[in-house]
């Protein structure tokens, strides 16, 4: 084989070994989703991605590996859009108010479209510090993307506002699990009559001034 043929398998290899990663990754959240990290199985995980247990064993050494890696790829994500929404916001001649209620319900939203995986989350990471720490993190890092969106918004807050954007935090993920993890909870998260009230919960503990709230 040529020098040009030689220069031209590695990439190729390297894409079908991030395609199968990725394949599995997928396949992998669908069936923790399905099943909890207990039920799942990675025989079940590989038949789901359509290739061999071997294939998945070669890029994961375990089904902890895995679901690390699943969750290592999520908080990646969910940090960006966090990130990346509030640098939006930050820009936009729109009302604290009526940003805080876009970011609420869009957490809102998207507990709903991960509620599979969030309780495959909880349920492991009662018992496995590493992926209860990227959880964590994950938090602290959202938190501290508040407090810089509301520092320009809201320079007269000073200390006591990181204080406030933790318990709101608090007050809005503890109700979005509840709502995930009891299917019998009095107001389920599907109901967005619930995220409205919720994200006025938020607004006003973090103390947005009235005329900072678009109440249109």
């Amino acid at each position: 084989m040529n020098e040009a043929g030689d220069l031209d398998m590695l990439p190729a290899v390297q894409r079908r070994s991030r395609e199968m990663a990725e394949r599995l990754l997928n396949a992998g959240e669908r069936v923790f989703s399905e099943r909890g990290f207990r039920g799942a199985k990675l025989s079940d995980i590989a038949e789901a991605a359509e290739c061999s247990v071997g294939a998945v064993y070669s890029r994961f050494k375990d089904k902890e590996a895995l679901f690390l890696a699943i969750l290592k790829r999520f908080t990646a994500q969910s940090r960006q859009q966090v990130a990346t929404f509030f640098s939006a916001a930050a820009t936009e001649a729109v009302p604290t108010g009526e940003i805080l209620r876009n970011f609420a319900i869009g957490t809102g939203h998207t507990f709903r479209r991960h509620h599979g995986l969030f309780r495959a989350i909880v349920e492991h990471g009662l018992d496995d510090a590493v992926s209860a720490a990227a959880i964590v993190r994950l938090r602290e890092e959202n938190e501290a993307e508040l407090v810089r969106f509301l520092g320009t918004r809201l320079p007269q807050a000073g200390p006591a506002l990181a204080f406030r954007v933790r318990v709101a935090l608090q007050m809005l993920n503890g109700y979005l699990f509840l709502g995930l993890l009891n299917r019998q909870a009095p107001v389920p998260i599907a109901d967005e009559r619930g995220l409205d009230e919720i994200a006025g919960a938020l607004i006003a503990t973090l103390g947005i001034p009235r005329d900072d709230i678009d109440v249109g």
